[in-house]
């Protein structure tokens, strides 16, 4: 494990990010659906002056993206923490952790007044994870794979 001030930095932003994930679930029904409401309301009045009748489904839509995006960041930050800490790319140590802290989320949102935890939405934040981690994967690999070029073009 090679803890040094750029691990360490990762590691402070991701447990960051994790705090900003609990505490939206942490929001009774009443302060989220405010939230996701006036984010539709805003969508809803850019793309649609005259109206759309809809609504339920696209707030679906926008808290369903919401869950998928945030714990995609998760994936790319934990992804990055562990290539620090192990200086090795890895993808299922923070598919799994970010796994965990999906779980841990949904058992929050028990706790939260009209709120109610649902495997489904793990499963959606488990997928953001995946698509986090395998995207930062990708890319390191890419960035790689150009600088092994360069110095064989150089030799």
């Amino acid at each position: 494990m090679n803890l040094n001030k750029r691990s360490i930095i990762f590691l402070m932003i991701t447990i960051a990010w994790i705090c900003v994930i609990f505490s939206f679930s942490m929001q009774n029904a009443e302060k989220s659906s405010q939230l996701s409401g006036g984010i539709v309301a805003t969508i809803v009045e850019w793309i649609c002056p005259e109206g759309f009748e809809h609504t339920d489904l696209l707030e679906t839509i926008i808290r369903k993206g919401a869950h998928f995006t945030e714990f995609f960041i998760l994936g790319m930050l934990l992804s990055q923490t562990v290539k620090e800490a192990m200086s090795k790319r890895r993808v299922l140590l923070p598919w799994l952790a970010g796994t965990l802290v999906a779980c841990c989320d949904e058992t929050i949102q028990l706790f939260s007044d009209g709120r109610a935890g649902a495997i489904v939405d793990v499963m959606l934040d488990s997928s953001g994870v995946l698509c986090g981690c395998t995207l930062l994967y990708l890319l390191l690999k890419i960035k790689e794979n150009a600088r092994n070029e360069k110095i064989g073009e150089v030799m």
